[in-house]
């Protein structure tokens, strides 16, 4: 079974040869419709070519259209599978280009003559190309992005205030722990003092400090009344009440 070539194989393999340029099948324009147009990227020589493709014997001989599509392009070729249209059959100026019956390749079979491009006519098919192919892409951010990231900037700089509070109020908190701590420090220092001063005098008046039993202490005492002054006795007698006072205290605290 011969294999069949149709307008989209040429159209892929037009494609392929304007692989470097600019390429833009089905260009509409005011003689009609051509079926590839294509712009070389260059400054310095640059090169519209037009292509009208066949694929059926009948078209080719009656279509009228195809002359107005000289005055779009340099270079103008029919496109067709080899030998629908011969070389001979082609006007004066214009290109013919086979495929291979593959449908993998184009052969130039008759070279186009280069013609100047009419001003207006470009500027035509430049507008149609804007108009009909270029995508307009919307610069601004959707709505509802724009909401997400107010939403999220007003929640961060929130948050970011939030974590300042917090860390001003543990230090706060912590200043205040410290300090409490200090002042129980000094505190307990004091009755250390006190107490170093109790057991100094214990030991001067043969009381062990280390088990000290109350009988031992409250004879010492009075031994003491006979020689000690009343005001004396009534400090020690406090002194001991300290003492029990700081034992507990320390246990709470150590607890």
């Amino acid at each position: 079974m011969k294999f069949k070539i149709d307008s989209r194989i040429l159209v892929g393999l037009l494609a392929q040869r304007h692989s470097a340029d600019i390429f833009v099948p089905e260009l509409n324009v005011a003689a009609g419709r051509l079926d590839g147009w294509a712009l070389k990227k260059s400054y310095i020589h640059p090169c519209i070519s037009g292509y009208e493709i066949k694929v059926d014997r009948g078209d080719f001989n009656h279509d009228k259209k195809w002359p107005g599509y000289l005055s779009y392009c340099n270079e103008f070729y029919f496109v067709c599978p080899p030998n629908l249209i011969r070389p001979n059959e082609i006007p004066e100026g214009v290109g013919l280009l086979w495929s291979s019956s593959t449908g993998t390749r184009l052969y130039c079979k008759k070279k186009a003559v280069w013609r100047n491009v009419e001003e207006g006519k470009l500027s035509e098919a430049y507008l149609s190309i804007i108009l009909n192919r270029a995508v307009i892409r919307d610069q601004k951010v959707k709505e509802s992005q724009l909401d997400f990231w107010k939403k999220w900037l007003q929640e961060r700089d929130e948050k970011k205030e939030i974590g300042y509070q917090v860390s001003a109020k543990i230090r706060q908190l912590v200043s205040e722990r410290i300090s409490e701590v200090n002042r129980e420090n000094g505190r307990l220092k004091r009755e250390n003092d006190e107490y170093a001063r109790i057991k100094e005098w214990m030991e001067k008046n043969g009381i062990g400090t280390r088990y000290p039993s109350l009988y031992s202490v409250r004879a010492k005492v009075a031994e003491a009344k006979q020689v000690v002054p009343p005001q004396l006795i009534a400090l020690l007698g406090q002194m001991s009440t300290n003492l029990k006072t700081l034992q507990e205290n320390l246990k709470e605290f150590v607890e």
